[in-house]
């Protein structure tokens, strides 16, 4: 069984988790800022302690936070968690992202900030992006705040330039499925000096510093994950995603959609260890998107597209996080490539307005979020070709 995605972990990874070798914390977000041209990157335990983060920071408390309705939960959790109301905007099929002109509609005088999420890799124009918030902010008097979620998107560009840099922050997700990943964390980049102060002020009074059991977590962690992905252990694992609740169970404390909840330990500074593996990932970054890039244009050359498929597009500074194709019935596509010896994925299969725990909205609202939901399954991008040609070749 080739798994949805492999470990992000080399040899040398590994060697680190076991034996604790470390880097400060600083040494990481110097070498984050300077990757992403940013002035300052900052550390969190998860991105949605970051997210929280900048709005608590920031003192941004009962305002409206726009924000696309098919997106990770999480993020609408973080806003609502600050005291802010997100307000969902529907998403375009071509690239399942938010289009400007539906954003320019829905910002309104009590709107803070806008997150745009630069789903599965592909950017936002963050050019018109800022043009709109621009006009918005000399219409109501008061500063609206483009926040870049670059969970999806490491190193995206838009019109040549960073995606991290058009906007006043960016937040970054590193947990284990990212394209850079510190087992667990988060980290924002910015160039605003007074953001980055706020934020340092604020984390350094509320975070506490990492425990023993906590470095001791990732390490078990780091190291099953590993290991529940490698070739030989992978379709054990996924036989445990598939046919029971054990491994849903052990996730279930840090990711519940439907659940208006952060993390236990979500206020738990970076540790040393994490901060050390996220340096080594920062370092491989360039290979790693080469290697999602290379895929998505050969799945556009190769995968054979069944009757009411349809593949995603390909796009100029796109990263894929993922290569996502719209099928008519996705418990039946996924079930035929696991017997054919691939395990597809399904990233986000619900659309946040339509969860019990925020709008309950009827499947005719956000029509689009509510498609994606029901109908995306992502191929493996980050596994190397002459695996994935063993089954994907033979399909043509």
């Amino acid at each position: 069984m080739i798994p949805r995605f492999a470990s992000p972990f080399d040899a040398g990874d590994i060697l680190q988790i076991l034996t604790g070798s470390h880097v400060g914390v600083t040494e990481f977000e110097e070498a984050f800022a300077r990757s992403y041209e940013s002035r300052f990157a900052m550390a969190f335990p998860y991105g949605r302690s970051a997210i929280w983060a900048f709005f608590m920071a920031m003192e941004i408390e009962g305002a409206e936070v726009i924000m696309p309705a098919y997106t990770c939960s999480v993020v609408a959790h973080a806003v609502v968690l600050s005291h802010n109301t997100p307000v969902f905007c529907d998403i375009e099929l071509s690239d399942y992202n938010c289009d400007p002109s539906r954003i320019a509609e829905l910002i309104g005088p009590k709107t803070r900030a806008i997150i745009a999420t630069n789903t599965f890799g592909y950017p936002q124009d963050g050019r018109r992006l800022m043009e709109i918030r621009d006009q918005a902010q000399a219409r109501y008097g008061h500063p609206i705040y483009i926040i870049q979620d670059c969970a999806h998107c490491f190193a995206a560009r838009s019109g040549g330039k960073l995606v991290a840099n058009q906007g006043d922050i960016s937040i970054f997700g590193l947990n284990i499925s990212k394209i850079v990943s510190s087992i667990f964390g988060g980290m924002v980049a910015t160039n605003n000096n007074e953001i980055a102060t706020r934020l340092i002020d604020w984390r350094e009074k509320m975070f506490l510093e990492p425990r023993f059991v906590d470095g001791l977590r990732l390490r078990i962690y780091g190291m099953a994950s590993t290991l529940a992905l490698s070739q030989f252990i992978s379709p054990f694992t996924d036989l445990l995603s598939s046919k029971t609740r054990l491994l849903r169970n052990l996730t279930d404390a840090y990711h519940l959609d439907d659940k208006i909840r952060l993390p236990p330990n979500y206020l738990r500074k970076m540790s040393r260890l994490a901060a050390s593996i996220g340096l080594r990932q920062i370092q491989r970054q360039d290979e790693a998107i080469q290697l999602r890039v290379s895929n998505a244009h050969w799945y556009d050359r190769t995968l054979r597209i069944e009757e009411g498929w349809q593949k995603p597009p390909l796009r100029d500074g796109a990263t894929y996080s993922h290569y996502v194709v719209r099928v008519p019935n996705r418990k039946l596509v996924v079930e035929a490539w696991r017997r054919r010896g691939l395990q597809l994925g399904t990233v986000i299969d619900y659309s946040i307005p339509h969860l019990k725990s925020y709008c309950h909205a009827l499947p005719s609202q956000f029509p689009n979020s509510f498609l994606a939901s029901q109908s995306l399954v992502n191929f493996p991008v980050n596994i190397k070709q002459f695996r994935l040609s063993k089954v994907i070749g033979k399909e043509r």
